[in-house]
């Protein structure tokens, strides 16, 4: 009887949906890897993307080789219906986004106040490639009319090893490819 009892029980736990099994939390299952980020043409950083908290969280690891580093964790909320990422880096930057997966492109923007008083807009893209590539491509605004660049990085997976890419210096602007 107790092992009737008990086989009833697992089944039961195992018919209940995990809190995260929805389609909307594997939207950005595609980000997930170890990848080497290119900007410009030179070694920007490694990226590292794992799931955890029972798949319903995705932490991001950012390392660069001058030193520079940073983490995020990224979820969907289920209550608003959009994607939540924080950013933390070692430099005190605290930068929260929120938005949306739609036609193939993760979209998240949010805002940071300057220490002049000025509020800095954030748009950050990430776009899975037919070369299975990630291109994410950060701009900033002050005024919501012009737009610049901070960051775009060609993600690829960390086994592709051996290229001749030299790192980025801090002198270096980072374009969008077209």
């Amino acid at each position: 009887m107790r092992l009737i009892l008990l086989a009833v029980s697992m089944a039961a736990i195992n018919a209940q949906a995990a809190p995260c099994d929805d389609k909307q939390y594997r939207e950005f299952d595609f980000w997930i890897g170890d990848w080497q980020v290119e900007s410009n043409g030179k070694l920007a950083g490694t990226s590292k993307i794992s799931k955890i908290l029972d798949g319903c969280v995705l932490l991001e690891e950012y390392k660069t080789p001058t030193g520079y580093q940073g983490k995020s964790l990224n979820i969907f909320n289920k209550a608003s219906g959009k994607w939540h990422q924080t950013w933390t880096d070692n430099t005190g930057l605290l930068l929260q986004l929120e938005g949306e997966f739609s036609k193939g492109r993760m979209t998240l923007r949010g805002e940071t106040k300057e220490s002049n008083g000025t509020i800095k807009k954030h748009e950050i893209i990430w776009e899975k490639t037919k070369q299975n590539t990630i291109h994410q491509h950060w701009r900033t605004s002050s005024n919501s009319q012009s737009w610049t660049t901070e960051f775009y990085g060609i993600y690829s997976q960390s086994q592709v090893r051996g290229s001749n890419i030299q790192s980025v210096t801090t002198d270096d602007k980072q374009k969008p490819l077209n």
